[in-house]
């Protein structure tokens, strides 16, 4: 397994190479560690919240909606679908924007008053996370009894809550509905795939042509063609792969943000019977594939044995902390029934995973036509809407619920390699530790070992097994330094520590001043020549700053330091300075600000900090231990990158630690349940 959550890698204990997992808590992450290992305990399954937002405005029940998650302001987006009934039984297609706000659980109408989208159903919709805008092509619309299929392109700025017509002349896909669309993050443009025309638009359900479909969602025949919309120019490209998916609606799209692709399934087949194109016979599918835009082309991933069946109309997200497609609901024509199951493909296994079966308490209803999206700033994905049928008339129930899916499990898992691998770090105590999104995986570097003696070793865990980094140019041997990940270089920054002097960049007691960083793609060390930085430093913490994408350096210790009003009685003293490392302009900038208050002034060493990336600040606590050194106050303080400044906070808490130093305590930011974890480790428990 691979460790999921990078901003819990501090709670990893060498020590005792036992991973820590997450107190119970909303995310996306549907299964504990030991799913991982292979084995998925009784109970440790997928689990649904229901969101019932207050009372005020809020969307009609709908099915055919478009929805994507702003990955910017961290709001999910919902626009248009089929509403209803009426209080005469008839649907409408509309046209409305909405904005849902997890943390606040309430909706918001957008809808502008000027220029926008005609309403519709069964549109695609992307947030393009390049221009900070949305995307929305095509759909079906209606007006009385008639019916528009469509092929304009819209952009919508959240920024202005304008819509704009980036409709050209020029080639450009048939209009359709019910296509699959996502955004490739690696090129910077729009895919769709499939779709159809609606060849009939209804408003009452009695009159439903019933393939299998719901009003206004009647597609026939089905679209197989692939095409590339770039938002630079406005212009759509038809791509012409040597093999592709079977010509389809209804089928589920996702973008594989760390391998680069698009992952499809299912879907409905449109045959066409004779040479009548109005007569069509419908066929589910069951199939999987992947779009790689820079060969460009398909590949047929269809798992072997175990795999959701055959479907359409289902909704899948894509779980970037795991590194799966999640996929849930859509119709059985086997049944005649909406499904509430729920499964998850592992790309790197080519393997499905069913985790809820249907039949668990406290699901969302079975269901077709309903959205999925990653909530990539709570890592939760949340279900909104959809449609079912209500035997015995088979009479369509729209949805306007709101659901989470979050995990079910809460457990310290030892993940001690066995005896018989004889490849794994030596014990060691003050080495630097960090997670690398760009490999999944995690690194620790130095430290000190049994005896003493510095160590400039570098070390990779995977989940389950350790392999050391081989260097010939490597950092000199230190202990009690720090490592972060830089998102702009995709690399691990370490700076300073302390060694055995004489070392170079360092002064005479051995505290360093160096900066190094380790590539995740050539998996190797260069040493960082910025202008300035930081003071030879030891016992210093760092974060990654996720929003703005930089490295955050507090604190530390240098027994040339002047000492500091409040800080710990020591003949080393404790340094109170923030610096800010900026990968793109390989620079160091202090950050320290005007002292408003005490709360930096105590800085104990090593610091607890952690980064809070759903409010992008950095977190400090500090304890405050009387001479028994049983009982302490606490306090925290937060730094905002944007302002440079602390905000105090004292919550009169009392917390247990067996030093004042920090020793062997941790706080790291659980972003499943948006809040800081405090691990305090005394000589006789956990807090």
């Amino acid at each position: 397994m691979k460790l999921q959550e990078p901003a819990l890698a501090s709670l990893l204990l060498l020590a005792a190479c036992s991973e820590s997992q997450p107190p119970k808590a909303p995310g996306s992450r549907i299964e504990s560690s030991h799913a991982a290992l292979g084995e998925v305990p009784v109970g440790e399954v997928a689990t649904w919240r229901l969101i019932v937002p207050p009372p005020g405005a809020s969307p009609d029940p709908r099915y055919l909606q478009a929805a994507a998650f702003d990955e910017s302001r961290k709001l999910l987006v919902m626009f248009g679908g089929v509403s209803g009934p009426d209080s005469t039984g008839h649907w409408k297609v509309v046209g409305d924007l909405w904005e849902w706000e997890p943390a606040a659980g309430t909706w918001t109408n957008r809808t502008p008053s000027g220029s926008k989208p005609s309403p519709r159903a069964g549109a695609g919709m992307v947030f393009d996370s390049s221009r900070k805008k949305f995307v929305i092509f095509g759909g079906t619309s209606a007006s009385g009894e008639d019916r528009a299929d469509l092929d304009d392109t819209w952009d919508w700025d959240p920024s202005t809550g304008a819509f704009t017509n980036r409709s050209v002349s020029g080639p450009r896909p048939d209009a359709r509905t019910e296509h699959s669309m996502v955004f490739e993050k690696s090129t910077g443009k729009v895919l769709v795939f499939g779709g159809g025309p609606n060849n009939s638009i209804v408003t009452d359900y009695s009159d439903v042509n019933y393939d299998g479909s719901y009003p206004g969602a009647a597609v026939s025949p089905a679209f197989g063609d692939t095409w590339e919309w770039d938002p630079a120019t406005g212009a759509w490209s038809k791509l012409l792969p040597a093999i592709s998916p079977g010509a389809r609606h209804a089928s589920a799209m996702v973008w594989d943000s760390q391998r680069g692709r698009a992952v499809l399934f299912g879907g409905m087949r449109e045959d066409q019977l004779g040479d009548d194109p109005s007569f069509t016979l419908g066929m589910p599918l069951q199939d999987t594939w992947e779009w790689d835009p820079a060969t460009p082309g398909w590949t047929e991933r269809t798992a072997v044995g175990n795999k959701p069946n055959a479907r359409y109309g289902h909704a899948m997200a894509y779980d970037p902390s795991r590194g799966v497609t999640v996929l849930a609901g859509g119709f059985d024509i086997g049944t005649g029934d909406g499904l509430a199951d729920l499964w998850e493909w592992d790309p790197a296994t080519a393997t499905w995973a069913q985790r809820l079966d249907g039949s668990e308490a406290n699901l969302p209803s079975g269901r077709l036509y309903a959205s999925l999206v990653a909530d990539s700033a709570r890592s939760r994905l949340v279900l909104l809407a959809g449609v079912t049928l209500s035997p015995p008339s088979l009479a369509p129930i729209a949805f306007a619920d709101v659901w989470d899916l979050e995990p079910a499990a809460e457990a310290f898992t030892n993940r001690t390699p066995p005896s018989s691998q004889n490849t794994w770090p030596p014990r060691r105590s003050g080495h630097a530790m960090a997670f690398c999104p760009a490999t999944g995986r995690m690194y620790v570097f130095g430290g000190a070992d049994q005896t003493g003696a510095p160590l400039d070793d570098l070390w990779e865990w995977d989940g389950s097994t350790w392999s050391q980094i081989q260097s010939d140019v490597r950092p000199a041997p230190r202990w009690d330094t720090a490592m972060a990940y830089d998102p702009v270089r995709k690399s691990l920054i370490l700076f300073g520590g302390v060694g055995n002097p004489p070392l170079p960049y360092a002064d005479a007691n051995g505290y360093l001043r160096d900066t190094w960083e380790w590539q995740s793609s050539t998996r190797k060390w260069s040493q960082l020549f910025p202008a300035s930085g930081p003071d030879a430093v030891s016992m210093h913490g760092m974060v990654t700053d996720s929003g703005r994408a930089k490295v955050l350096l507090y604190g530390g210790q240098n027994n040339s330091l002047n000492s500091l009003p409040g800080s710990p009685t020591s003949p080393i003293a404790a340094s109170t300075l923030v610096w800010e490392w900026d990968g793109g302009k390989v620079t160091w900038t202090n950050h320290t600000p005007v002292v408003v208050s005490n709360a930096q002034y105590y800085c104990q060493t090593p610091p607890l900090l952690s980064f809070d990336d759903s409010r992008q600040k950095m977190f400090l606590f500090t304890s405050s231990v009387s001479d028994d050194e049983m009982s302490s106050g606490s306090s925290f303080s937060e730094w905002d990158p944007v302002t440079a400044g602390w905000t105090y906070q004292d919550p009169g808490d009392l917390l247990n630690f067996s030093s004042s130093y920090g020793g062997g305590s941790f706080v790291a930011y659980d972003s499943l349940r948006r809040r800081q974890v405090l691990t305090a480790w005394t000589s006789d428990a956990v807090n």
